[in-house]
């Protein structure tokens, strides 16, 4: 579930005066399904919202904070869940053999407040930190956060502990280009709680009008996408236009761009052609190098689903490398 989503299910529950209690894993160590960062939304009318990674450690956690929440007297818990006392075989056949620590945390509508200014945060894509406390209170800082770019969990004893977030990690992806192969890609890519923007300027391909996974669908002419194109850590942009030519026009406004990821849909021969000529145009063989093209990881891929897949498989090889 998208960082946007989870916290406007916590405001919703918020405003129909239920509590919630979150149960974030904060620390994690060895074979564990769930990792920093992931979290899970219990309302006291029962229902849920996010994923700590599944099994036995969600199902317990899950009827742990049903069981809190009807006491009506919570206070913010930090659990650890060893997996070697609970060895247990994931659907993915690899046995998890870690310790997975969470932070169980209380929300009730004196905390709307932050509730919003969070998902003000997601909404307009700004960097920010969320720092959760052991006296119950949520913090907010409206500032660049490139120093903080995952969860970070500091502990003394169990009254004396801080778990700071970076609301701005989430990666952005923008697909030039409202083809099949976008669409497929805009739903594996949702499905990472990745935030997808797609370009086109055709405005009747069904494939980008119907497009229900993208965060952001503009239309806008090829040749202008970049400029709505910003220099970050977090920017990867992928290019399937209709036509070489316009792959090429795109690629040339990008390439000199700033960014960890430039990936382009064309054969071996066809990226030759275009390095070609806009090496002889002054480009610069580091800049080209940067380049991934042919797109995804190699394997034999065929149909638009098979092909999202691959090109998803290297946008996280190349993110969690980072």
């Amino acid at each position: 579930m998208k960082n946007l989503q989870f916290w406007k299910f916590v405001q919703i529950e918020l405003s129909e005066n239920n509590s919630i209690l979150l149960i974030i894993v904060v620390h994690s160590q060895d074979f564990t399904p769930g990792k920093p960062g992931f979290k899970m939304a219990v309302s006291s009318n029962g229902k849920i919202a996010g994923t700590i990674g599944g099994g036995k450690v969600e199902f317990d956690m899950t009827e742990k904070a049903k069981n809190l929440l009807a006491t009506n007297n919570i206070a913010p818990e930090i659990v650890e869940f060893s997996m070697m006392d609970n060895l247990s075989e994931n659907p993915d056949g690899m046995i998890c053999g870690g310790i997975q620590t969470m932070l169980l945390f209380p929300v009730t509508t004196s905390l709307s407040g932050s509730v919003s200014e969070i998902l003000s945060l997601f909404n307009n894509l700004q960097d920010g930190l969320i720092l959760f406390t052991p006296n119950g209170r949520i913090s907010i800082t409206h500032q660049n956060s490139d120093a903080v770019t995952r969860p970070v969990f500091s502990f003394n004893h169990e009254k004396n502990w801080s778990y700071t977030e970076p609301s701005g990690t989430q990666p952005v992806v923008h697909i030039v280009g409202g083809g099949h192969v976008s669409l497929a890609l805009s739903q594996v890519l949702s499905i990472l709680d990745y935030y997808v923007i797609v370009y086109d300027e055709r405005n009747d391909v069904e494939t980008f009008v119907s497009n229900s996974f993208a965060d952001e669908k503009i239309c806008i002419s090829f040749d202008r996408v970049h400029e709505r194109i910003e220099e970050t850590e977090k920017t990867h942009i992928i290019i399937m236009t209709p036509g070489h030519k316009q792959d090429e026009t795109v690629l040339r406004n990008t390439i000199r761009k700033n960014v960890p990821y430039i990936g382009m849909m064309a054969s071996l021969n066809k990226r030759k052609e275009i390095e070609e000529r806009l090496t002889s145009e002054g480009y610069k063989e580091e800049q080209l190098e940067k380049l991934h093209s042919p797109i995804g990881l190699p394997i034999k891929s065929s149909t638009a689903a098979e092909i999202a897949i691959s090109i998803a498989a290297e946008l996280i090889s190349i993110i969690n490398a980072s």
